[in-house]
């Protein structure tokens, strides 16, 4: 397939990792240019930020018969946020909440139905410290 991306030196550059020639115009005359010489391809990516320089040139190549199927892609900014939701949003999917897991509450080193009270009695008889779990430190025997 016959591809080539009018776009930043930045969207030149990634295309470029993938086998795709590309080209920087500078000024709406360059994007002219390419444009009426871009017969001969299958697909043309533009950048916004070219398609900005020569917008109705973009828009008359985008309807002329016969000629490449134009894709005007989103600005790099757009690209980026648009990728950080996704992988938010399948991240969020993916992740598990502790009660899912059926992790224990903060407060695990105490017994169940305990208070407060009475798990810093039993600890003063040589039981666990009710607040060694959320410390965060390793539960401990004796006061």
């Amino acid at each position: 397939m016959n591809i080539l991306v009018l776009g930043t030196p930045d969207d030149v550059r990634g295309f470029a990792l993938a086998g795709v020639a590309g080209v920087a115009p500078a000024n709406r005359r360059e994007v002219e240019e390419r444009l009426a010489a871009a017969a001969d391809l299958e697909l043309l990516l533009v950048s916004s930020e070219v398609a900005t320089l020569a917008p109705r040139a973009v828009a008359a190549a985008m309807t002329r018969a016969g000629g490449p199927l134009i894709l005007v892609l989103p600005q790099a900014s757009e690209r980026s946020n648009q990728a950080s939701e996704r992988s938010n949003q399948a991240s969020e999917r993916r992740r598990p909440s502790a009660q899912q897991l059926g992790a224990p509450e903060p407060s695990a080193a105490r017994r169940l139905g305990d208070t407060a009270a009475e798990a810093s009695e039993r600890s003063n008889q040589g039981g666990v410290h009710a607040d060694a779990g959320e410390r965060g430190g390793p539960l401990r025997r004796g006061a």
